[in-house]
């Protein structure tokens, strides 16, 4: 049966959320009525194995010119690439309304518009083999300052699931799955908020806030679930993350849940004042929650760690990474190997950092690592616990090692020593936590507590 207007407003009481179509009659029903297009209007017919492509481009730019909001009633839309040049207001029915990829081009560009609303739409790349350039994604915005994304899917990508570069906006209630590089790609983002997404079961990254060069982003990436995400092409980080931030300053990503990548839950690659706050990680399989490169600015506070090869490392003082807090984290079962020297440490840090209230326990190697060969400055750790460790807490005391004070820690089960300065992987002194054990000059220990 066709879907007119009026079988539209009949059965949308929960479909138009932002067009505030009511379920009632009069004034209110009439206008909301008039404000909205519907794609079957313009010969889009769901269910057709043919392409869709002109009908629904066709629909779009009326809605465009008409400055009025475009319905997709449910079903399968075969579909080449579909453009955006103004802004709409796109519905669909959430689970039910789907553009499926007739070939291997981006399904939709948005592009030379300020303000897009897409609600309630599944993109399916169908696993077409892209054309053209891989790095873009099945869905493409350009220069959207008010991006609003809302209860869409985007899935089955040979690219990215969701391209975004020079976008604001948000992003809220999606689901990202089963795509070839990255869940979502945001690319010199102004202050992008995404929230209360599914990301899933991607082959290089789950979601990727990038900026060209070091600069101000401010995107808050927020209460997801991310799992499952792999290193399909390799490397030594670049893939395998939940949520990687690179170059991107003033970027928050909290209270997500995050499980099984293949390298890190929160990768922070010379990324400026970052907060790394509330997560729950799992099932990592190098380090956790990483801070590393030329940083300067990083709070990794009230997270829960359980299995990865390194559970936080805020590092890399030898190329400018540098002042940090680390706070009332919870680490535990870092047991797994890699192939780098670091693996089993609980948290490590080098320069500028204070670690405070953190609680480790059942890590391979050591509890804490304060500094790595001659790259420790000023890091200070106070009040945390560490259980069952083999080494509590090490810190560097090679040449040219900078200062670390190391007091009113609590640690219980290291039998290969409570508090040890090391040379590289190798201890230097004995165990500086017992009593009449000499201290190197650049370390300074005292008050802590070892059972």
């Amino acid at each position: 049966m066709t879907t007119t207007r009026r079988s539209f407003m009949a059965g949308s009481a929960g479909i138009g959320a932002g067009l505030a179509v009511l379920a009632g009659s009069g004034t209110e029903a009439q206008a909301a009525a008039k404000s909205v297009l519907v794609a079957s209007d313009f010969g889009a017919k769901p269910g057709r194995s043919a392409p869709q492509t002109k009908a629904l481009q066709k629909a779009i730019n009326a809605a465009i010119k008409q400055k009025r909001s475009l319905y997709l009633p449910g079903g399968t839309y075969f579909c080449d690439t579909l453009s955006i040049r103004g802004p709409v207001h796109l519905i669909g029915v959430p689970g039910q309304t789907q553009i499926v990829a007739a070939g291997g081009k981006p399904l939709l560009l948005v592009e030379d518009t300020p303000e897009v609303t897409l609600d309630g739409v599944t993109f399916d790349g169908n696993f077409a083999s892209p054309l053209g350039d891989t790095r873009g994604g099945l869905v493409e915005c350009r220069g959207t300052h008010a991006l609003r994304i809302d209860r869409c899917s985007f899935l089955r990508s040979r690219r990215s699931g969701l391209s975004l570069k020079g976008c604001g906006g948000s992003v809220t209630g999606s689901t990202f799955a089963e795509n070839r590089n990255a869940g979502l790609f945001s690319l010199d983002a102004s202050g992008l908020t995404i929230t209360g997404n599914l990301v899933e079961k991607c082959e290089n990254n789950g979601i990727l806030i990038w900026q060209s060069k070091k600069g101000r982003d401010g995107s808050i990436v927020a209460q997801n679930q991310i799992r499952n995400i792999g290193a399909k092409d390799g490397g030594s980080g670049q893939n395998g993350n939940g949520i990687n931030i690179y170059r991107a300053a003033n970027v928050t990503a909290s209270d997500n849940m995050i499980s099984g990548c293949t390298f890190s839950a929160v990768r922070c690659n010379s990324a400026d004042n970052v907060q790394i706050t509330g997560n729950n990680c799992s099932d990592l399989g190098e380090v956790a929650l990483y801070v590393e490169f030329a940083f300067q600015g990083a709070v990794v506070s009230n997270n829960v760690v359980d299995t990865a090869a390194i559970g936080i490392a805020i590092t890399n003082l030898n190329e400018g990474g540098r002042l940090a807090v680390c706070s009332g984290n919870l680490v535990r079962n870092i047991i797994r190997k890699r192939f780098n020297d670091g693996w089993g440490v609980g948290i490590g840090a080098d320069g500028d950092t204070a670690l405070t209230g953190n609680v480790v326990e059942n890590a391979a190697r050591s509890g804490i690592a304060l500094g790595w060969g001659q790259y420790l400055q000023n890091t200070v750790a106070t009040g945390n616990m560490i259980k069952d460790c083999p080494i509590g807490m090490e810190a560097s005391t090679t040449r040219g090692a900078g200062q670390a004070l190391i007091s009113n820690n609590i640690i219980s089960g290291a039998k290969k020593g409570a508090i040890l300065g090391m040379h590289w992987t190798k201890p230097s002194t004995g165990d500086l936590a017992k009593p009449g054990v000499a201290q190197p000059d650049n370390l300074t220990v005292s008050g802590n507590h070892a059972v």
